[in-house]
């Protein structure tokens, strides 16, 4: 090892030599002159200190089988002739921990243990450990055990490819470990890599002193040679190693690399054409290069294509292609112009502008081409089919991909490599075809096709699989098929495009840590910005924030800035809990993209990030946010799911349920929300289906509060029986429930149980007496104090309504306890009520004044009450209804009307004035307006959204405005409804007034008057303070004293 070189002694577990050498170096490097160096011979005085120790600790320890097998394996890896034998490996694998069962495992997870540490070992040697312990086969059950980037880049790595220093090319007479020169040797690359040439040239100096021979070592001669611009001491190196090692292609690579960096282009040509041949893939961009210096853009135009495709996220290579293509198109043009250009220029000349995204120009080249050959055929059909399945023309594309196909069949045996390439292009015509199918939406076709294609060749087997991930991702949303699409393009062509696709794929799933590894294996391949922020987006979601700090660290230091930093902190800083640094972050981001200032990955996210820790900012606004980055990726599952929650707080149930459907569209099978759908089914009333919602929460997660929600929808279903069992099966799950007790009282109400229902109320209320005071709810006691009015306990309605005034402090159990006594019609007490309300200022100044001329009305003192409604603010359409109410009892229709004419300009949708209306209309003889106004009133009642809580008075009003518009008989039904029905969830009497109200008009207008005055007195038995019944019944006695005189005689 290097700390060795440097102490100046042989590895060693003797301390004593250890420090003794530390201290002879030390005489050379004093602490304050060299505070450096010093610093680094102490770290490696350490380190050998501790291998020292490391060896005792093991030697202390009783060992195992394993162990002095292992004794062994560090035997044969510490001495390079025994090293690269295989024999000596296979004779190792014939030990009895490797042949038994019981340790077999043992020794393969010992083995790679060891290599943790010391794994620089031949290829074949590698193959031999895989074929002695199925290491691939068994690689998922390795990833529990060791690092996955371990086992994939080192163990599966030397198994696929030859060491990057070829053992074959050590001298044959080397002895010892190698570990030191392999570990110069890349010190000494990475110091040239980062500049520091002299550090370099000592390293490569070490590297001498281990006295281990290998070619490579004077390569490094050259290269550093090359790096300092000597080249032609470097050439003279790279020269002598060629004639000497020339099938070696890092060797050919060097010289090349020489006469490129020196400017000889054309003496670069031969060896980069052999290495061509020998598929060196680093060699290629140098390639393209040469040949645009020496002229070749066509040959250059092709490779840089092809390494484009490869590496699509290399922004300087692509421009290189641009610039390319930009040359030899102005060569083209020029040709054109003077008429000397062939047709298989011309093609090219096609392609270059389709490459150029010139697709308009491509176009016009491709009409005026007239193939001469079948061959030109093929090369034309195959241009146009992928010009116009770029340009999005996928019909035309699928019609010249037939025609390609065609052509390629006519085509003759070849012997060139060209012809034997058109010949063969099967796979492209079958992928251009499954793409065009898959653009025309025929995507079993487009399915069919990439099958034909990855039958045919596997030369575009990362593409064909590309589609069917796209296919069964965005179309059939199978994201597993999509995931095993992606791993199959990693293992038909890795690279950086597919693993970075692979990441997004695990990332979706969920699969955080396999994601990271995918995208840290395409940073291998090309080191793209977004992968790094991918990495940062999973250690976020994992909450490892020093993780993600470290690779924030990495990127400034490598001089990225801008919006996409500010978004890797935001997401750190909103891990932290500093959710305001965050937003601010976020909003700032969000204002450059809206103004075209930056290119974001993943915006959507930006957008849902923003809008989620906006909770400052209305509803509106943050759905606002969330519409626009729904923009950017319609499918994003945080996105659509908080859409659904802002637009619930926005009482919009019917987009919410749309969205719902929209996750489960493109989730299908991963998510379900039954609570969501039955809330906002059951906000827009529709109770059926909220109730199977319901049930359907109840098979997987019974609780009191969906019990209690399923009693509510059967209790608006009708179904009162099963209601009750419901809300008492909430009760069982939990006794301690409020409003459970709270429903099962209106369970009781709506089947008129009202005793039953006090009772319900009353647990309610004494539960909700023992909660939090934050956790109280005012509702309790208001909906005992109504059972208790309805029972005629008047008393204690009043004090329900007082304790919950002084419970929470609520003006309007002021009015309510009011209202209590003046439906009692004990008016004096109402009256004290009214007078401490009002000084204590719990009731508005309108407010005083409407309950006063209540208690007026029913004293029989309308001048009061006139006196008292006239006070009213002039804009208080209260003011006008009441007016209009007491001309109308006084028989002054037209007055009336005036009245009613005010209330309609300040609020032309109120329904307590419609009915009214209409009556004095018909009194007046005005036919043509009271069809209109009774239009009208049909129109708001349409657009009017009731709740089952209030259909009663739904119902009602329809009665009574039937009535007053002429159509008694069109009214009776809907009084019968009223009549069964259970009573509105606001009204306090045990009947439902309304409808004894809409019965005795009803009655006096099919000429039924002693039936209209008795049911005026039966109402007047339980609405103590209603005046119209007395109202309807004097007028009935006063106008139809002859009719009623006939029906008594009867």
């Amino acid at each position: 090892m290097e700390m060795w070189i440097n102490l100046g002694i042989e590895k060693t577990k003797d301390v004593d030599a250890i420090t003794e050498a530390y201290h002879e170096k030390l005489k050379l490097v004093h602490p304050e002159e060299k505070p450096e160096e010093f610093m680094a011979l102490r770290t490696e005085y350490e380190e050998a200190l501790a291998f020292a120790k490391e060896c005792d600790d093991e030697q202390e320890r009783e060992k195992t089988p394993i162990d002095l097998w292992l004794e062994k394996v560090g035997e044969i890896y510490g001495e390079f002739s025994r090293r690269t034998d295989l024999s000596q490996w296979r004779e190792l694998f014939k030990d009895d921990v490797c042949r038994s069962l019981d340790s077999r495992t043992d020794a393969r997870n010992a083995l790679l243990g060891f290599a943790m540490k010391k794994n620089a070992l031949p290829q074949d040697v590698w193959c031999l450990f895989d074929e002695e312990f199925s290491i691939k086969e068994n690689r998922e059950e390795l990833y529990e055990i060791f690092p996955r980037d371990y086992i994939d880049e080192c163990v599966i790595s030397g198994m696929d490819n030859p060491p990057a220093v070829p053992y074959e090319l050590f001298d044959e007479n080397t002895t010892g470990d190698p570990d030191c020169y392999f570990e110069l040797h890349y010190k000494a690359r990475n110091e040239m890599r980062d500049g520091d040439l002299d550090s370099a040239e000592q390293t490569i100096a070490d590297i001498e002193k281990t006295g281990i021979i290998h070619p490579y070592t004077r390569a490094l001669y050259a290269r550093l040679y090359m790096n300092r611009k000597d080249f032609d001491k470097a050439l003279e190196i790279a020269n002598e190693l060629c004639e000497k090692y020339d099938s070696d292609d890092e060797i050919i690579y060097l010289r090349a690399g020489i006469f490129f960096n020196s400017g000889r282009y054309e003496e670069a040509m031969p060896d980069l054409e052999k290495l061509r041949e020998m598929e060196h893939g680093q060699s290629r961009y140098i390639y393209a290069q040469c040949c645009t210096m020496t002229g070749r853009l066509t040959e250059a135009k092709d490779m840089l294509a092809l390494l484009v495709h490869e590496y699509p996220f290399e922004q300087s290579l692509r421009q290189t292609f641009e610039d390319t293509c930009k040359k030899l198109i102005d060569q083209y043009d020029e040709k054109l112009a003077d008429g000397t250009i062939t047709v298989r220029e011309m093609i090219d000349y096609a392609w270059s502008c389709l490459q150029s995204d010139d697709y308009d120009k491509s176009k016009e080249l491709a009409q005026k081409i007239e193939p001469e050959t079948v061959e030109d055929k093929c090369d034309l059909y195959n241009l146009c089919s992928k010009l116009y399945n770029s340009s999005d023309d996928a019909e035309k594309s699928l019609e010249y991909a037939k025609l390609w196909e065609e052509a390629v069949a006519q085509l003759p045996e070849a012997d060139s490599e060209d012809g034997k390439d058109r010949k063969n292009k099967l796979y492209d015509i079958y992928y251009v075809q499954a793409n065009s199918l898959a653009k025309l939406e025929r995507y079993e076709e487009a399915l069919e096709m990439t099958e034909r294609s990855l039958e045919a060749s596997d030369k575009r087997a990362s593409e064909c699989h590309d589609l069917r991930r796209i296919i069964f991702r965005r179309v059939y949303r199978d994201y597993e098929k999509a995931l095993h699409e992606a791993e199959l393009m990693t293992q038909v062509k890795p690279g950086s495009w597919p693993f970075f696709i692979l990441g997004c794929e695990q990332y979706e799933l969920g699969m955080l840590q396999s994601a990271f590894n995918s995208f840290g294996e395409s940073i291998e391949y090309t080191r793209d910005l977004e992968c790094y922020v991918y990495r940062i987006r999973i250690l976020c979601d994992a909450e490892q924030y020093d993780g993600a700090n470290e690779i924030i660290k990495y990127l400034e230091e490598n001089g990225v800035e801008g919006d996409v930093l500010e978004y890797c902190n935001a997401r750190v800083l909103e891990g932290e809990g500093k959710k305001e640094e965050a937003l601010a972050k976020y909003l700032s981001i969000v204002e450059n993209m809206e103004k075209n200032q930056n290119s974001m990955f993943f915006p959507y996210e930006i957008y849902y990030r923003a809008a989620e820790l906006a909770e400052d900012k209305s509803y509106e606004e943050r759905l606002e946010l969330v519409e626009k980055g729904l923009e950017h990726r319609d499918n994003c599952y945080d996105l659509l799911y908080l859409k659904t929650t802002l637009l619930e707080n926005l009482d919009r149930p019917k987009e919410a349920i749309e969205t719902y459907d929209k996750i489960n569209l493109e989730y299908p099978g991963r998510y379900s929300f039954p609570i969501g759908y039955a809330n906002n089914y059951y906000d827009l009333r529709e109770y059926e289906k909220a109730l199977e919602y319901y049930r359907l929460r109840c098979e997987t997660n019974e609780s009191a509060g969906v019990c209690d929600m399923i009693g509510l929808c059967l209790l608006y279903l009708g179904r009162y029986d099963e209601a009750k069992e419901s809300f008492e099966r909430s009760i069982e799950l939990d006794e301690n429930y409020v409003r459970a007790y709270t429903n099962l009282g209106f369970a009781y109400e709506y089947k008129f149980c009202f005793e039953e229902a006090v009772e319900a109320h009353r647990r309610a209320s004494e539960l909700n007496d023992r909660l939090d005071e934050n956790a109280r709810r005012r509702y309790v006691n208001r909906n005992l104090a109504k059972a208790l009015a309805r029972v005629g306990r008047y008393d204690e309605a009043a004090q329900a309504y007082r304790k919950n005034l002084e419970m929470f402090g609520s003006n309007e159990d002021a009015r309510y306890e009011i209202e209590v006594f003046i439906e009692a019609a004990r008016l004096s007490e109402a009256t004290e009520r009214i007078t401490e309300h009002k000084e204590k200022e719990r009731i508005s100044e309108i407010q005083y004044l409407l309950m006063m001329a209540d208690v007026y009305r029913l004293q029989g003192n309308h001048k009061l009450y006139y006196k008292t409604i006239s006070k009213l603010p002039v804009d208080s359409s209260f003011r006008y209804e009441r007016l209009g109410r007491y001309e109308r009892h006084r028989g002054n229709f037209k007055k009336a009307m005036e009245y009613y004419g005010k209330v309609e300009e300040m609020n032309p949708e109120q329904l307590d004035m419609f009915d009214d209306r209409l009556v004095c209309m018909g009194r007046l003889g005005m036919t043509e307006e009271r069809e209109k106004c009774f239009a009208r009133f049909l129109e708001v009642m349409k657009e009017r959204r009731w709740g089952k809580e209030e259909e009663a008075l739904y119902v009602t009003k329809y009665a009574l405005c039937y009535i007053a518009a002429g159509y008694p008989e069109k009214a009776k039904p809907y009084i019968d409804q009223a009549l069964e029905m259970p009573l509105c969830e606001h009204c306090r009497y045990p009947k439902c007034k309304d409808a004894y109200l809409a019965l005795a008009e009803y009655y006096e207008a099919v000429g039924e008057y002693d039936k209209a005055v008795e049911t005026c007195a039966e109402a007047n038995r339980f609405a103590l303070d209603e005046y119209d019944f007395v109202y309807i019944a004097d007028r009935i006695r006063k106008e139809h004293k002859k009719e009623l005189k006939k029906e008594n005689r009867k």
